[in-house]
């Protein structure tokens, strides 16, 4: 029996650190429903420089880990991010 897409992702994006997950969250939303095409632009760029978490979160996952995951995914990791 096949494992429901979003435990898998779930799984996945428990790896990441919270604070990364906090940031592609944050970035998700300023971007909008685009935000894995506006991201990996950056990636490909190298314009990434300037934020040393967008790219953290590329050594971890690289451009092909976006494709691991939902934005809702993301939203609900998020959602388990401890909040200071």
């Amino acid at each position: 029996m096949a494992v429901p897409r979003t435990t898998k992702n779930a799984a996945y994006l428990a790896t990441l650190p919270p604070h990364l997950i906090a940031r592609l969250h944050f970035f998700a939303q300023q971007r909008g429903h685009n935000w894995k095409a506006r991201l990996r632009r950056i990636w490909l760029l190298g314009q990434d420089a300037d934020s040393p978490y967008l790219r953290e979160a590329r050594n971890l996952i690289g451009p092909s880990g976006l494709d691991k995951f939902t934005s809702e995914d993301l939203y609900h990791a998020y959602q388990q991010v401890p909040k200071a």
